[in-house]
């Protein structure tokens, strides 16, 4: 399997959509599925769906739809998904990067999405790779979620923005690096220490920083943490919610996401006023 044979579409025919709601379904569940009806006429007026094939045969998709908000008409990216077994190929960020040529083609300067902002894959995606910021931090924001992924913690979410234009999306996606910093040279929202198992915990918080940059630390495997010790789970939901929502009122903006390879912790890094 590469990741070339892959092919990345507009889904058009009534089968298409059918096939969307079959791969919904196998990722998350029966219950979590937008109907045909729905995405369908989504398609067929704004949105842009896009499905991920190999062989024929969908093995990934997103699913977006026309938002409005301030004056502003822009595409929400309600979801993204791709089978267990194609997962790690990249094609994630081809569906993204295929979900932004289609939304230029109609008309659109912003795609906006949520995600959970203690999933370190997603952020690494989202705000490294594609260049998105975030400033707003939404609390339980799909209520209680039964899928394995989400189940038993609140569903607090990172809005995303991709502004589509922007010198930063235009350089993310051209492979421009970013200058890193030595960790040490920002200041850090919150200590933390490793507990005997070997699992990251927020000591203290750390509200009043010197500089325009700070890193906001993150697990870096949230779903193993969770397995291991529900309780620092929540207890991560606690603390990322009351720094970020605090940071975000101070004007604080997500721009990067920095991935130490074998390190317990990642950190988001945010700018004081940063720009677009």
């Amino acid at each position: 399997m590469k990741e070339e044979d892959i092919v990345i579409r507009p889904l058009e025919t009534v089968d298409d959509f059918r096939c969307l709601e079959e791969i919904q379904a196998e990722i998350w569940s029966e219950r979590d599925v937008v109907p045909l009806n729905q995405t369908l006429t989504a398609a067929r007026n704004g949105g842009v769906v896009l499905g991920a094939f190999d062989k024929g045969e969908m093995i990934g998709f997103s699913y977006g739809f026309p938002g409005y908000k301030d004056g502003q008409v822009y595409l929400c990216s309600h979801m993204l998904g791709v089978k267990k077994a194609y997962r790690h190929l990249g094609i994630g960020r081809r569906l993204k990067l295929v979900q932004r040529e289609e939304a230029l083609r109609k008309g659109y300067q912003l795609i906006t999405w949520t995600f959970d902002p203690l999933e370190s894959v997603n952020a690494n995606l989202n705000i490294a790779k594609l260049g998105g910021i975030c400033r707003t931090y939404i609390i339980n924001c799909y209520g209680e979620m039964k899928n394995e992924l989400n189940r038993g913690l609140p569903t607090d979410r990172f809005l995303v923005e991709w502004h589509l234009e922007s010198s930063r999306v235009k350089d993310r996606l051209g492979g421009k690096k970013t200058k890193r910093l030595d960790a040490g040279q920002i200041s850090c929202a919150a200590s933390v220490a490793i507990t005997q198992d070997g699992l990251p915990v927020v000591e203290k918080a750390e509200y009043d920083v010197e500089g325009d940059l700070l890193r906001l630390p993150v697990p870096s495997d949230f779903q193993y943490l969770k397995s291991k010790d529900p309780n620092l789970a929540f207890h991560w939901r606690k603390s990322m919610r009351e720094l970020a929502m605090h940071c975000f009122k101070k004007g604080w903006v997500v721009i990067d996401f920095w991935r130490a390879k074998g390190e317990p912790v990642n950190y988001y890094v945010l700018q004081r006023g940063g720009r677009i």
